[in-house]
């Protein structure tokens, strides 16, 4: 009786945590290849920050937050939209290592143009 119980629990408990979504985290070194191969680099910090380069060029930085799964992203540079605007964005993974951010809501079209759909990988 003993071991049919331990067995029923033993089931019920894996059954249990198969249905407990992943956390993920998305602080690290990121990279999106481009059509013509080259590679943009986006390092998503521990402090809330963001920078994004091309050819070793600074192009975007600003600050996100992450709320499992939504990305917000305001970038802070003065020729983007600003530290006033800020975008939300689902984050798909894939594994630990790719993630797809798809458009919840962005009133800033140019980055909501350049953000959504966009995939990275480690």
């Amino acid at each position: 009786m003993k071991t049919l119980f331990l067995l029923f629990a033993a089931s019920f408990l894996s059954i249990a945590f198969a249905f407990v979504p992943p956390t993920h985290n998305i602080v690290g070194h990121w990279f999106t290849t481009n059509p013509d191969g080259s590679k943009n680099y986006v390092d998503l910090k521990s402090d809330g920050t963001f920078a994004s380069y091309y050819k070793e060029k600074l192009i975007h930085y600003g600050n996100y937050t992450f709320n499992d799964p939504v990305v917000s992203i305001t970038d802070t540079e003065d020729d983007a939209c600003g530290g006033g605007y800020w975008g939300k964005y689902n984050a798909n993974f894939v594994g630990e290592d790719s993630v797809t951010l798809v458009l919840v809501e962005d009133s800033c079209t140019g980055r909501s143009q350049g953000v959504n759909g966009m995939g990275l990988r480690r």
